[in-house]
């Protein structure tokens, strides 16, 4: 299934407010959306073995929750443009994985089962044992919601995978990912952000906004875990077989970690699971839930079943 590209939506008009009201500071309108768009949440706390994961809340639908798992270097703000239209019709969790945000590291050696065994524990203080979830993860995320899913099969109703790692496929090599730590100047570090996105994260340059350029800036200075080492290799792929759950892949049409070959994501997935759900959005790249926001609801919410439906 393809999904193509609607036209300009209510964030952006948000977005340009916000803009507005800050003078004409890129870095104070993105920081004043993304704190709108958090104060809206409930923040939650847990904490497994010692170590606190910082989780948000949009929505109090009941049926079962939407809980999404952002990429490396991340955090919960990688779902910004859709936490909220999410949660019009549903309850939508958003959760710093461990080492990521606002959430503690992991005590134990850092490892996509070691993170998805604490989030799951998570889970179950915020909705309690027996409760069930429809689980969404982008990038490095995917392959901590694989292991998820694989070894909580009652806890993990659906799985949907968004640019997926983990695969084990052949990618060709990508332009250059530029380091910015020891970069004092506020201007040249905001450069090497926004060529970052480029290369890496949006395909379309209309979409590196200010908004996304203050949250690659403030999620990488966040990020503890080196999640590159973590998602190469095959570890999502030789657990399909044994995942309980329904799985779905979504990827943006022009995703540089796909090329060459990306229907072969398709392929792979349908191979370790006929049923297997498998999506491009059109004129999109990487980070295809940001950059086409409205086309990814109309795929994700098109997959999954309503939440009020029995597990």
């Amino acid at each position: 299934m393809t999904a193509a590209r609607p036209m300009h939506g209510p964030l952006e008009d948000e977005v340009s407010e916000r803009f507005a009201g800050a003078g004409g500071d890129p870095v104070a309108a993105a920081r004043a959306f993304v704190e709108s768009i958090a104060a809206r949440s409930q923040r939650v706390v847990t904490e497994h073995e010692g170590a606190r994961t910082v989780w948000r809340r949009w929505g109090d639908r009941g049926g079962v929750p939407l809980v999404l798992l952002h990429g490396g270097h991340g955090s919960w703000s990688h779902w910004i443009r859709n936490v909220e239209p999410l949660a019009a019709g549903r309850t939508v969790w958003a959760v710093d994985m461990p080492g990521y945000g606002e959430s503690d590291e992991l005590a134990v050696p850092v490892t996509p089962p070691a993170m998805a065994l604490a989030l799951s524990a998570g889970i179950r203080q915020l909705l309690g044992a027996d409760a069930a979830i429809d689980l969404a993860g982008f990038s490095f995320g995917s392959v901590v919601a694989g292991h998820w899913a694989h070894a909580e099969p009652r806890q993990v109703r659906r799985l949907v995978l968004v640019g997926a790692a983990g695969l084990g496929l052949p990618r060709v090599a990508r332009g250059s990912m530029m380091s910015w730590r020891r970069i004092v100047d506020a201007r040249e570090r905001r450069a090497l952000h926004r060529h970052n996105l480029a290369t890496l994260m949006l395909h379309d340059a209309a979409r590196i906004d200010d908004l996304a350029i203050h949250l690659q800036t403030v999620n990488s200075a966040a990020a503890r875990v080196r999640s590159r080492d973590l998602s190469l290799g095959d570890s999502l792929a030789r657990l399909l077989p044994g995942i309980a759950a329904p799985v779905t892949g979504i990827w943006g049409a022009e995703d540089v970690t796909a090329r060459p070959d990306l229907p072969a994501r398709g392929r792979l997935l349908r191979q370790a699971r006929p049923q297997a759900g498998f999506c491009t959005i059109v004129d999109a790249g990487h980070w295809v839930q940001y950059e086409d926001p409205d086309a990814f609801h109309h795929a994700l919410l098109g997959y999954l079943p309503d939440p009020a439906a029995p597990t």
